[in-house]
């Protein structure tokens, strides 16, 4: 395996997590695995704060990062290449020792992914039910690859914070907003981003492809330099999907059942248990990767008109 060239929190973690798949999976020899070990190693101590909750690959690393130091004994991590084959067989068998914590770890996450898939679907149904016309607009917000190194979980945190405050005032693009549905996602290349789709009073509120880039404009001011973003409602993008049959964003109607099946088809990027490799392997306690805005059902009833 390769490390990444951009350094960074997310970069770091992402290499970590597959340095010890990669190792429970195949053979390492040893002068690669002490110099990808030790890179790691030093990398990873600008981020490490016991504060935190990690994925349980990064954990595994922990216990492979402090079994290491105590071979070391107080000497610099430069004098790992003086361990002997003993030593990188311990630690690799440490690694090993592990196996049932990740498998654990993965059969949690599909399970809340599962959770997450029934939650969001239920959650978007009682809306469509509660409305004539929704207008469905995805955002993605990310930051340029200049700004990764300055960009860490606590930054990215405060500005996921600040935007979900004005989803909660509702005010300028955000007015007539009914629900939303919010992903927060990691990536070796990507860095820190996050994944939205916005449910606007379709009877209030139009031109989705404006509201998805008042959206991105609004990321610019909460971020400053550096935050960019991608508006999923461009006539481009939306006549792609029209043509393959699976348009899911931009204006919906509560009697459009192919539309409402491809929301949900939709819905299901945002809890897919297949994105392992791109969920977040650090966070606060408590915080949330996937969330959803809140939502009282009025509780009229509307009859759908038959076919």
């Amino acid at each position: 395996m390769r490390l990444s060239d951009h350094i960074h929190q997310a970069s770091v973690l992402s290499d970590i997590h597959h340095f010890i798949e990669c190792n429970l999976n195949h053979y390492v020899e040893h002068a690669l695995f002490l110099r990808l070990l030790q890179e790691l190693i030093v990398r990873f101590k600008q981020y490490h704060q016991e504060s935190l909750s990690y994925a349980a690959t990064i954990e595994i690393f922990v216990l492979l990062m402090q079994a290491v130091e105590q071979m070391l004994d107080g000497r610099i991590y430069d004098e790992m290449s003086t361990f002997d084959a003993q030593q990188v067989n311990q630690l690799q068998k440490l690694i090993l020792s592990q196996r049932e914590k990740v498998k654990e770890h993965l059969q949690r996450y599909k399970e809340q992914q599962q959770r997450n898939r029934e939650s969001i679907q239920s959650y978007m149904q009682t809306i469509i039910n509660d409305h004539h016309k929704l207008l469905l607009v995805r955002v993605d917000l990310s930051y340029t690859k200049g700004m990764h190194g300055q960009i860490g979980l606590q930054d990215f945190y405060q500005h996921i914070q600040k935007l979900r405050q004005l989803l909660k005032d509702q005010q300028g693009c955000f007015a007539e907003l009914k629900g939303y549905v919010l992903k927060l996602e990691q990536g070796k290349d990507k860095g820190f981003h996050a994944h939205l789709l916005f449910i606007y009073n379709g009877s209030k509120r139009q031109n989705d492809t404006f509201l998805g880039q008042a959206v991105i404009d609004k990321w610019r001011e909460i971020v400053g330099e550096g935050a960019i973003g991608n508006n999923c409602n461009t006539d481009k993008y939306k006549q792609r999907y029209r043509q393959m049959g699976r348009l899911a964003l931009g204006m919906l109607h509560r009697e459009d059942k192919q539309m409402t099946d491809n929301v949900m088809l939709l819905l299901n990027y945002f809890a897919n248990e297949d994105k392992y490799d791109q969920s977040l392997l650090v966070s606060y306690a408590g915080m949330r990767c996937l969330s959803k805005g809140e939502y009282q059902p009025h509780g009229r009833q509307y009859q759908l008109k038959s076919e």
